[in-house]
């Protein structure tokens, strides 16, 4: 199964009333860590990327930033204005770069978070509303939105939106980077982002994730194992991981003497 925890948990206690086990895949609320050595153009074009592509609503959308305190300020202005110049339409539009969620519902969903996380207090840098007026009225679209000084406290920093919003937030250190992004219920998927491969292996073996990619993002291989920790799942697709899940094992003695 693959959908919301809450479901999952629905499924999973159905099922375990017939002993019956499952496989799932329950989303995520996951972290980029951007360090100071990182090749910065790309981590930004990675960073839009990973949150914007189909509106955010993919479960390994990367909806949170952690970056370098000595890069933070340049890196957010280009990412914000990146967002700004973000043309909505139709998929089948060529010139279009972020088309609608997926109905009207998940529309009021996404904005009911984005009010939430100012009530809450969180700093509004660019987007928020729906469509402007333009020929998209009655599409289910929202605007790129980024936010900053946003805690794991608030909505927008622990729960999965499934839309198009990415928090930012700036670290000092490695083991505060590291925190930072374990701090939440969810572990599908992490962006590491680093010119040394000896940070990028020592913070890849600390983030509670499933699956790390370093110096890229949205990178799958279907003879690789893909699977979260905690609240976002229960075992693995893809790889041998994969097939053993699906494979009934049975052990047959025969005696020929």
């Amino acid at each position: 199964f693959t959908g919301s925890a809450e479901t999952g948990v629905q499924v999973m206690e159905t099922a375990a009333k017939n002993v019956t086990p499952v496989l799932l895949e329950l989303g995520g609320k996951n972290p980029h860590i951007v360090f100071q050595d990182a090749d910065v153009p790309r981590a930004i074009k990675s960073v839009q990327d990973g949150i914007f592509t189909n509106a955010g609503q993919m479960c390994w959308a990367g909806s949170r930033a952690y970056i370098h305190e000595s890069i933070y300020d340049n890196f957010v202005k280009e990412l914000v204005s990146r967002a700004k110049t973000m043309k909505l339409g139709p998929g089948v539009d060529e010139s279009t770069s972020m088309g609608p969620l997926v109905s009207k519902k998940r529309q009021e969903t996404v904005l009911r978070y984005v009010k939430d996380g100012i009530d809450e207090g969180a700093r509004l840098l660019t987007g928020s509303e729906k469509a402007p007026a333009g020929g998209l009225e009655r599409g289910n679209y929202i605007q790129p939105t980024i936010f900053d000084d946003v805690t794991p406290e608030m909505k927008l920093g622990s729960d999965e939106i499934f839309g198009p919003v990415l928090s930012v937030s700036k670290f000092s250190t490695v083991d505060e980077a590291v925190a930072m992004a374990n701090n939440s219920p969810y572990g599908l998927y992490g962006g590491v982002w680093t010119s040394n491969v000896k940070t990028a292996h020592d913070v890849a073996s600390r983030l509670q994730v499933g699956v790390v990619a370093v110096n890229e993002y949205l990178v799958t291989f279907p003879q690789t194992p893909f699977g979260g920790y905690k609240d976002s799942g229960i075992g693995h697709e893809n790889g041998i991981r994969s097939l053993q899940y699906y494979t009934r094992t049975k052990n047959v003695s025969v005696n020929l003497a």
